[in-house]
């Protein structure tokens, strides 16, 4: 059976969440997002609670430059059933330049993620988050049509 709409709004509802535990600081309900075996998959693979905890106290420690940043993720397209699904969503992370009225976005991050959900205890977790920068592969349409 595909996803219904009430999967789709509860995952909407995960990504939500994820992007404001991170950028918050709130380690305990980012750890709420993933599995219990997940894999979180940046520039390095974190596997398991334990490692993206790790993952998660180190980007808050050491990510003092764009304190006040956000992560936006958006234009989702979900595929699968009622326990397991497949995410592909665009993600942006700006930083807020402080004391300006206007014009005060910065973006400083363009990617995508690729990822893996199951359902546990009947609320949808991420199994796998595959992070990557919009380049490369994922661009190859792209490059394609533009040598033809």
């Amino acid at each position: 059976m595909p996803l219904s709409t009430e999967d789709r709004l509860d995952i909407l509802d995960l990504y939500a969440r994820q992007a404001w535990a991170l950028d918050t600081g709130d380690v305990d309900a980012y750890l709420d997002v993933f599995a219990p075996d997940a894999v979180l998959d940046l520039a390095k693979k974190h596997q398991g609670k334990d490692a993206i905890r790790d993952f998660a106290e180190a980007f808050w420690a050491r990510d003092i430059g764009v304190m006040g940043s956000q992560h936006h993720v958006d234009q989702l397209v979900l595929d699968g059933d009622g326990e397991r699904a497949s995410v592909r969503a665009y993600v942006t992370r700006t930083f807020r330049m402080s004391g300006r009225g206007r014009n005060n976005i910065l973006p400083i991050w363009q990617g995508f993620y690729s990822d893996t959900l199951v359902k546990v205890d009947g609320r949808w977790r991420i199994q796998q988050q595959v992070g990557r920068a919009w380049e490369g592969t994922v661009l190859g349409g792209v490059t394609q049509r533009r040598r033809a």
